[in-house]
């Protein structure tokens, strides 16, 4: 029993309606094309500039590709969750952000419908890191995440269940 949040059901129906189905689907070629973002891979610290139809996302080439792969999906959270220039906005709320382009990236990256199928055959944690190609700690946070779920999904059906006499 899971259970899901708003922003993992969001990503959940758009990738739905873009038909992503596969580990190899989430490329940052395909989505890029998909979602007609530009990409450009340079020597400075990632970054998204958008408006409300498209996005131009700058990739730090010198880095891992689980560090570019992490920044890809994160940068594409300011498009889908944010309307601001960070430049010109407070530092709390920029941090704030932040925050939830991580925690985007988390759902974006591995969506549950997809990591399901790999679950049950993964031996390591390395598997994992090699097959969505993130960084080790990021997938530990996303499977703590579904953990989590799991255990709120299993307390919500068992209050559901249960009667009080």
């Amino acid at each position: 029993m899971s259970t899901s949040s708003f922003r993992e059901e969001r990503i959940i129906r758009l990738y739905q309606k873009l038909n992503i189905k596969t580990v190899s689907d989430l490329s940052i070629s395909n989505l890029s094309n998909i979602l007609s973002f530009k990409v450009i891979y340079y020597n400075l610290r990632s970054r998204c500039i958008y408006d409300d139809e498209c996005a131009l996302i700058y990739l730090n080439k010198y880095q891992s590709i689980e560090g570019i792969r992490y920044d890809f999906f994160h940068e594409m959270a300011h498009f889908f969750e944010h309307s601001n220039d960070q430049r010109f906005t407070n530092r709390d709320f920029v941090q704030f952000q932040e925050r939830q382009a991580h925690s985007f990236a988390l759902y974006a990256s591995m969506p549950r419908y997809i990591l399901d199928d790999y679950l049950p055959h993964i031996t390591s944690i390395t598997e994992l890191v090699e097959i969505f190609q993130l960084p080790q700690s990021f997938i530990y946070e996303r499977l703590n995440t579904i953990q989590q779920q799991n255990v709120l999904g299993a307390a919500n059906s068992f209050k559901a269940n249960t009667t009080i006499k």
